[in-house]
């Protein structure tokens, strides 16, 4: 996913250096760390704890390292509590 913003009128604040607005930051992270933790048709879903490491190790590469670190320190458990991903679910 591009979220590079190319349209002017963003505050600074909400941008990275590299031009990436803190929402696409926080998603790229979320978004891997579900995909690694569901299993698909093509792979095995993995632990948590490999996530976490795997998304740790990508910190500064492929991810935002502030937005890793509090990532890091959330509740483990809360990751995958289905209660809170059924209150996140968005009605169609």
């Amino acid at each position: 996913m591009d979220t590079r913003v190319r349209r002017k009128g963003h505050r600074d604040a909400v941008l990275s250096s590299t031009g990436k607005p803190i929402g696409g930051r926080l998603v790229a992270v979320a978004d891997v760390f579900d995909a690694l933790t569901h299993a698909r048709p093509y792979k095995a879903a993995w632990p948590v704890e490999r996530a976490m490491a795997q998304i740790r190790d990508d910190s500064g590469t492929h991810f935002d390292p502030a937005v890793v670190e509090a990532f890091l320190n959330l509740d483990e458990p809360s990751l995958l509590d289905s209660t809170v991903a059924e209150a996140l679910t968005l009605s169609p």
